[in-house]
Parts: C-alpha cells; structure tokens; sequence
C-alpha cells in the first residue's frame, strides 16, 4: 500500500514538473546564438550530496568554436538539520550522543570543488565531452559571515548559531533505528569526484535551437560517507531562444542510477530536472543571469523527499579569448533546498 502511495506522489512530482517546464520554454522562440549561454551549475542542495545531476549546456554551445574548454570553480557552504526530536539543537550536545529517531539528521560542512572539462565538436552536429572535478571538504570558514549576514538582513539563523563552527559533521538516523555518524573531522580532505563523459546532438539550429545530450560517468569518486558509488546515466534536452536583448535557455532531463547508494536512505533509481535561464545581454560583452533549477527528489526520507528548486543570479563577460561567468547561490527565496551560500565561477575557452 505505501508502495502505491509513493507511485501517485512520483506521477504528481513528475506532472508538476513538465508542466512546469512547459510554462518556463513559453515565449519567442528564435535561436539564442548570440546569447553567451546559463550557468555551468547544477543543483547544489543536500540532495545533491547523495543522488547527483549534471549541469545543463547551451544547444548553441559550439557555435563560437570547436573546442570548448572550461575551466570551474565552486565554493558551497551547507548547513541543514531535521529535527524529528523536537528539542532545542543546543541539547544535542554533539552527534554522537543525539538520541536516534528515524528522520533525524544534521549535515553540516564547506566545500570546494575544482573541475576541468572539454567538448570537442567531432562533425557538423555532434561534439563528445569529459569532465574531471575535484572536491575539497572543510568546516565552514564562512559560518561567521553568514550568521553576521542573516543577523544584518533579519531572516533567522535556522539555528546554525547553536551549533560549533568551522567543523564538519554528517549525522543521520536509517529507518530501523540506528545512527550513522561522521563527526568532526571524518570527512575533511580531498577526493576525487566522478569522472563523466558525453555526447551531444545539435538538433536543430534554427528556430528553436534544440539540442540533444547524453552523459554517463565513470564511478570514480572517494568522497566519504555520501559518495554514490555507482555509474549514472543522464538525458537532457535543451532549447534556447532570443528576443532583443533577451535569451532563454530551458532544458528537461531524466537521470537514471545504476546503485542503491546508501541503501538506509532509500534513495531514488531516477530523478527528473529542470532548467530555465534567462540572460539580458548588456552589451556584446557583458551578460546579467538568473538561473534556476528545478530537480525532483533525491529520497523516501524526511527533506530528501521534496523537489530541488535553486536560483543562481550573476553575469558572463566576453574577453577577447575567453567568457568568464559568476554566480551567487543564496538560499534567501527556497530556504531548505540550497546551500547557505555558495559561489561558482567558469572560464570557457573556445579553439576553432
């Protein structure tokens, strides 16, 4: 019976999504080629910890050159905590003595991650990709900042001034009682991330561009505790659009995952994404973004269990060899699905 239940709240999810996405592609449809394209960015919520998604691209991601080569940098700072004990986070002294109740859990750490990728067109209309990232995990240099900042603008610490700074911690309680823990230190250190490869289509190049992108990854990430440990494969398909000043990029992919992952989790075998990006073009040179996704959930497990929605804003600048882009991640507008802060910056190279 529960079964079935959670087969019609996938279907709802799954409805509410396209539905959607078809709101966000409508408007002038003219191909966006003069347009310097979204963000490099997928989903960084705590979802994304356990049941990744790839970052959308633009259709017309090789009209400026053959060889694309990007250079990414991310530095995220997450904070969140379920309370299924309803007792001030002060008392739970630390995450070893917290009482376990199904429900329960506490992530709490800073991350960076350093990444290079290439996408080389290999004929009129396909081009193949790699990408490698790596990640760094620390305690939250930034916890200070961000409390000094939600104190200035009046918005609630949810409850992060109760809890140490500038230290890591993952804590979760699986459905049959038992706690997982990884205190203070465990999860400090460099990993590398999964390795992922890809090819992609250009559909069409008129009106709309349209394009067409499979990616899969090689399992070769260390990352401790939340690693997926298994291979993935994910379909997406992107349209983009220009009128004046103004581009869209929209984009709908299916991700599909070959392991149980932590199996106390109970984490989903597919996921559903979103993409709606809107760029006004300054000038030929300069670009404002704002960027949202929208990922369905990554989990059967409290606050695992709802959709993704993130928004990005920032800006892409034109240099004579390169686009440099960057984006500021505040969870000020979708409080419980996005880092507490995170940056993200690129550099795209384009080689004819």
């Amino acid at each position: 019976m529960n079964k079935k239940r959670q087969e019609k709240r996938d279907l709802k999810n799954i409805f509410k999504l396209v539905i959607l996405w078809l709101l966000m592609v409508g408007g002038p449809l003219q191909a966006a080629q003069d347009g310097l394209g979204p963000f490099f960015l997928p989903p960084l919520g705590i979802a994304e910890d356990f049941r990744q998604i790839p970052e959308f691209v633009d259709p017309d991601e090789h009209a400026s050159g053959r060889v694309q080569l990007s250079y990414i940098g991310r530095w995220i700072n997450v904070w969140a905590y379920n309370n299924e004990l309803h007792i001030p986070l002060k008392e739970w002294n630390n995450v070893y003595t917290t009482p376990a109740h199904y429900g329960t859990f506490l992530l709490d750490y800073e991350g960076y991650m350093a990444g290079v990728r290439a996408s080389v067109l290999v004929g009129d209309a396909v081009s193949l990709e790699v990408k490698v990232p790596v990640y760094y995990i620390t305690g939250g240099k930034l916890d200070g900042s961000i409390e000094a900042f939600h104190s200035a603008l009046d918005i609630g610490q949810h409850r992060r001034d109760e809890w140490p700074r500038n230290e890591t911690h993952l804590m979760y309680v699986t459905p049959w009682g038992s706690k997982v823990v990884a205190g203070s230190d465990a999860m400090r250190g460099a990993y590398l991330g999964d390795i992922s490869l890809g090819a992609a289509w250009h559909i069409r190049a008129g009106n709309p561009s349209v394009g067409l992108r499979l990616t899969t990854v090689v399992p070769s990430a260390d990352v401790p505790e939340t690693s997926d440990s298994g291979s993935r494969y994910t379909l997406q398909l992107t349209a983009s659009w220009q009128h004046g000043s103004f581009c869209g990029y929209h984009g709908i992919g299916y991700t599909r995952y070959n392991s149980t992952g932590i199996a106390s989790l109970n984490l989903k075998k597919w996921r559903l994404s979103l993409l709606s990006a809107l760029e006004y073009r300054i000038n030929h040179d300069w670009s404002l973004i704002a960027h949202g996704m929208v990922a369905s959930a990554a989990a059967d497990y409290p606050r695992l269990d709802k959709n993704v929605i993130e928004l990005s804003c920032g800006f892409k600048r034109r240099f004579e060899n390169y686009v440099l882009e960057f984006a500021f991640v505040e969870n000020l507008f979708f409080y419980d699905n996005s880092p507490d802060i995170g940056f993200h910056v690129a550099v795209r190279m384009p080689f004819n």
